[in-house]
């Protein structure tokens, strides 16, 4: 993949992951249920995530490929351990609620969570500026 391919892949899954996100945030405030918000909480996190490996040149397609490509880049130092973190935990509650296991989750993680995934969408933002220069409508 061309460097101008992978700035405009970028740019594209954090779009995408910006978009996500808005309507996580707009969901959580408009519902009771709060399952549907994290959901796309964690689809915000998992486009950003793979917006940041495609700037490094690392092609992951899936989740669990780009769960395991962030815990490689955690490993070698080449992002800090609390980013691999954050992606993590929301993997284990979407992974929960798509088992259907004996869990509730409650607001107070919810909205945790979609903080969780407003930091990350800024420090990938902030990543792939530093990289990339400004990106437009961001």
């Amino acid at each position: 993949m061309s460097a101008y391919t992978e700035e405009a892949a970028a740019k594209f899954h954090l779009q995408r992951a910006l978009a996500f996100y808005e309507s996580a945030r707009k969901l959580m405030s408009q519902s009771q249920r709060c399952e549907p918000a994290v959901l796309l909480a964690y689809e915000a996190m998992l486009d950003a995530a793979k917006a940041l490996l495609l700037a490094d040149g690392v092609n992951a397609d899936g989740c669990d490929a780009v769960l395991l490509a962030l815990a490689n880049a955690a490993q070698q130092a080449k992002l800090p351990e609390e980013t691999h973190s954050m992606v993590q935990e929301a993997a284990q509650i979407h992974f929960k609620i798509h088992r259907r296991s004996l869990f509730t989750l409650r607001p107070q993680e919810a909205d945790a969570l979609i903080r969780n995934a407003r930091s990350f969408l800024r420090e990938v933002r902030d990543r792939l500026e530093q990289k990339f220069g400004l990106i437009d409508g961001l």
